[in-house]
């Protein structure tokens, strides 16, 4: 199966971000699957051709989330700033707060107030807090069975937030 391409992309960042930051590579077509070893792994090799991962690497550069040098026939990779927050926000999109058996009896509340200039940030980080699966009570307080302290950390760090943020545990109302 051949993947998509935000998927290369995502890989590609993620293969740079696992070295450090700065990968060294040699562009050329024998040594390249020997440099990205287990990223080429999850493709069929002829989805992957060095010319489409040069290709690829040039349209981050472009969208500046790689810096890209060439000393010789050495291609030097770093992340950018730009590149290191999407590499977590790759994270995010993966995030799951796995489930304790038995449950300890405890909610984990999440109680935010983001003030109106950080309306996406605090969009964003209710439809995060959906996806993984929390409840409602009101529009800015929502709770889940399971232990989440590190996940919202992650999160509220991410978008910036964590001052507008807490969490607390206990029992439902009525037990």
């Amino acid at each position: 199966m051949v993947k998509k391409r935000s998927t290369l992309t995502r890989d590609i960042l993620a293969a740079v971000a696992a070295t450090g930051s700065l990968m060294v590579v040699v562009l050329t077509a024998p040594s390249l699957p020997r440099t990205l070893g287990q990223l080429l792994n999850k493709y069929q090799r002829n989805s992957l051709a060095p010319s489409r991962i040069k290709q690829r690497l040039r349209d981050l550069q472009r969208q500046h989330l790689v810096d890209i040098s060439e000393q010789g026939n050495r291609t030097k990779i770093r992340l950018t700033k730009a590149g290191r927050v999407r590499v977590l926000e790759y994270e995010a999109d993966d995030m799951v707060i796995p489930k304790q058996t038995p449950w300890d009896g405890q909610w984990r509340y999440v109680i935010f107030d983001i003030p109106e200039k950080n309306k996406l940030a605090r969009n964003v980080f209710r439809e995060k807090l959906r996806m993984l699966g929390f409840v409602k009570i009101q529009q800015s307080v929502w709770r889940h069975k399971y232990p989440c302290s590190p996940e919202i950390e992650f999160l509220t760090h991410l978008y910036q937030i964590t001052r507008y943020v807490s969490v607390l545990q206990g029992h439902s109302l009525g037990q």
